[in-house]
């Protein structure tokens, strides 16, 4: 049996419902004895492979996920274990009441007691480890709480914002061109530099008029615009090796399969990378709004290519600081490098704690989630540049 990015996505999904909200492992017990015996064999052989894939790094989970996946594989496999040999001592019951009744049957020795007290023994050991009186049903919560990487977004009020870029713009130039000018503008309340664009958020629209005006009119090769210039970008992963002439041809056949309807609506190609560390590729599309609507109301946030359902998820151009867990500065003056799953003193990659800690803003959650306010503004920043209004955003850790 093969590992499947829906395999993966519904076995990851399944973990964060059982071990939700801290849940003890005897509750995780109790729901996975909810399961029929079939479906515990079809998960323990999921999750085996999900650990071999992981071990031999060629698939990408969450940090958490993976101390869960061989708990819960031995979870699982004691479950199985004990439901064989029940199934076998029933068999063995049902076939000594067949039988005739033994004339000695009532001699009681020493070797009996000895036997019978030892099962005894084990029966109440087992009924202690995996028995609840009242175990919470993990099928009908899930189907309650059915995971989605499809979020709710409230919209913000669109701000006055100026996109600078050109062939001579440069980070850290821009604050220059406008001190070197005599026309007065009055304090600009922030402003983001990347490496390829600037956006500078202003206070009213006369501020804006003004500040464009300098800058279009300066000496350096550069253009300053009103925010709202772009369309929505979606990005989606390829699970194969690719080559980089391979990319149209399989941006048409998506169209093709699956926006029949939006044949004239733009599907462009934004930017690709490849995921560090795996021969997978993620594609980032420029789409007409109408598209994107589509994909997230019919598709529920998946394309097909290739015969297997891919995630999509919105694509923001936001730079993630990676030693200190903050979103759109310069060169990182943080002193020590800080853990972006718990804020400790480490790598993320050499993070064993089980405690979120967002190194960002101090919520219990990892760096760069929607769940982090600083995040969240930084992507409502960038959303102000896309002539598109977020009421849902597509968004998920895996990549």
């Amino acid at each position: 049996m093969a590992l499947t990015q829906e395999i993966l996505d519904n076995e990851i999904q399944t973990l964060n419902v059982l071990f939700a909200d801290n849940t003890s492992d005897v509750d995780v017990i109790a729901e996975l004895k909810e399961y029929e015996t079939t479906e515990l064999q079809e998960k323990l052989t999921n999750l085996k492979l999900i650990k071999s894939a992981y071990d031999a790094n060629t698939v990408k989970i969450p940090v958490v996920n993976v101390p869960q996946i061989s708990k819960v594989i031995a979870m699982v496999d004691n479950i199985l274990k004990l439901e064989a040999k029940k199934r076998k001592t029933d068999s063995d019951d049902n076939n000594s009441k067949r039988q005739k009744p033994n004339p000695n049957a009532d001699e009681d020795t020493d070797e009996s007691r000895v036997h019978l007290a030892k099962d005894d023994a084990e029966k109440e050991k087992a009924k202690k480890l995996f028995n609840i009186t009242q175990p919470r049903n993990l099928k009908l919560q899930i189907q309650k709480r059915a995971i989605s990487h499809i979020f709710d977004w409230d919209p913000k009020p669109r701000s006055m914002i100026v996109y600078v870029t050109g062939p001579d713009y440069k980070r850290g130039e821009i604050n220059n061109i406008l001190l070197r000018s005599d026309r007065h503008f009055g304090i600009i309340p922030d402003m983001t530099e990347n490496m390829d664009h600037a956006l500078i958020n202003c206070n009213n629209d006369g501020q804006r008029e003004i500040i464009m005006e300098i800058l279009n009119n300066s000496e350096e090769n550069i253009t300053a615009e009103f925010s709202c210039f772009r369309k929505p970008i979606i990005k989606f992963e390829i699970d194969f090796p690719i080559e980089e002439t391979e990319i149209p041809n399989i941006l048409k056949e998506i169209k093709q399969f699956n926006l029949k309807k939006f044949n004239q609506a733009t599907f462009d190609l934004h930017r690709h990378y490849r995921i560090p560390g795996t021969p997978f590729t993620v594609i980032c599309v420029i789409v007409d709004p109408k598209i994107r609507d589509y994909i997230i109301e019919e598709g529920q946030g998946r394309i097909w290519f290739r015969s297997k359902s891919r995630m999509v998820l919105d694509y923001f151009n936001v730079r993630k600081c990676y030693d200190c867990g903050l979103s759109n500065h310069g060169n990182c003056t943080s002193k020590q490098r800080r853990c972006l799953r718990c804020s400790g003193p480490h790598k993320r990659s050499s993070c064993s704690s089980l405690t979120l800690r967002c190194p960002a803003c101090s919520g219990p959650h990892e760096a760069f989630t929607i769940y982090c306010p600083n995040f969240v503004k930084a992507i409502d920043k960038e959303m102000n540049t896309i002539d598109y209004t977020y009421t849902k955003v597509m968004w998920s850790p895996m990549f």
